[in-house]
């Protein structure tokens, strides 16, 4: 009787281990334009266990997901400072947002003034057209004096104004990159050199059929004009995340549990879900749950826009963030966190914000 092959079942595959992965927002400092947002992309991407890296210049922020297992925080910042920047650990949700009002300002006023600087030094390059009417006494000014005088309102605008600018060419270079600093700094770096040899040596530039043309006035409207850019990003961005301090202004940061029939007070940091907590009139409700006890009326206008209060009583859902009016309630703790509705609101306005058209 002929053999008859039977045909072995194969055998199924183990199931794949679980790849568990981690995402952390990490505050970058030093970025200025899109140049410095691909290298510390690029940086972080090449991190060992990193699998997406995704940088937010708009907020100055590193999104990363890595494997705990082969990565750690404190990897991910030693990559951001080898590219030539800074990064620090993630702040307290729950804290007060950084007020960079200050920042602001001294742009504001570094730009006003480089600004300035070089008008002036744009007058004083024309000044024998302009200052016999105007002021016969300085007409007698040399023109070599003038462009020492310029050369001086120059290099104090470069150091004082444009000392940023120069400091993160510097830090590009060493770290062997470039970004838009490193184009202005040689831009005006070349344009004050020659500048000042045909200040100290306009008879070389003579002798070679050269004019000895001075560009001062070109360095300080560069620097002016960069720094007045910066201005204005720096004063967009303060108004862009307005919304997402406004959303942490809205979640309290404690909340009233009961525990063994007393009322305790704790951190909202502390809370878990399913546990009881006490709500009283005028206050904002800590986290999303499912109310046990008592009826009352909120104002929930931040999630669906309606002015008049709703009534809420047994078994219905309150959401985080939203004001308590003339009722007290004890409902128990559903969503805390990053799972609340208030945590995604929040989640999706910064997604919005770090997310880039294809």
């Amino acid at each position: 009787m002929p053999a008859i092959d039977v045909e072995k079942p194969e055998k199924a595959a183990p199931p794949a281990e679980t790849v568990k992965s981690s995402t952390v927002t990490l505050p970058v400092i030093g970025m200025t334009c899109a140049a410095c947002q691909s290298h510390v992309e690029r940086a972080l991407r090449s991190t060992a266990g990193v699998r997406q890296a995704t940088v937010n210049l708009l907020t100055n922020s590193a999104r990363v997901t890595f494997d705990p297992g082969i990565a750690r925080p404190a990897d991910l910042i030693a990559s951001v400072r080898k590219s030539g920047y800074d990064a620090a650990l993630p702040a307290d949700p729950t804290a007060t947002p950084v007020d960079t009002a200050s920042d602001e300002g001294s742009l504001r006023a570094k730009a006003a003034l480089t600004l300035a600087g070089g008008v002036l030094v744009m007058l004083l390059m024309s000044a024998h057209n302009w200052l016999a009417p105007v002021a016969p006494v300085l007409f007698g000014i040399s023109p070599r004096t003038l462009q020492y005088v310029m050369l001086a309102i120059t290099l104090a605008g470069m150091i004082w104004g444009g000392g940023i600018i120069y400091r993160q060419a510097w830090t590009a270079a060493i770290h062997r990159g470039t970004n838009m600093n490193t184009l202005v700094a040689l831009g005006t770096g070349a344009a004050l050199v020659y500048s000042l040899a045909a200040t100290s040596m306009p008879g070389v530039f003579r002798r070679n059929g050269l004019h000895a043309d001075v560009y001062y006035d070109a360095v300080l409207l560069i620097l002016g004009f960069l720094l007045l850019g910066r201005w204005l990003d720096a004063r967009a961005k303060r108004r862009t995340l307005d919304a997402l301090h406004e959303f942490m202004k809205l979640q309290p940061h404690s909340a009233r549990l009961l525990r063994d029939g007393h009322e305790v007070e704790v951190p909202l940091s502390e809370v878990i879900a399913g546990e009881v907590i006490v709500l009283r009139p005028g206050e904002r409700v800590p986290v999303d749950g499912i109310i046990l006890s008592g009826v009352t009326s909120i104002d929930e206008s931040l999630i669906t826009g309606e002015s008049v209060p709703v009534t809420r009583k047994t078994g219905d859902r309150v959401i985080g963030g939203s004001l308590n009016f003339e009722g007290a309630v004890e409902y128990r703790a559903t969503s805390i966190g990053a799972d609340s509705v208030l945590g995604q609101m929040m989640r999706l306005v910064e997604e919005a914000q770090s997310s880039r058209a294809p």
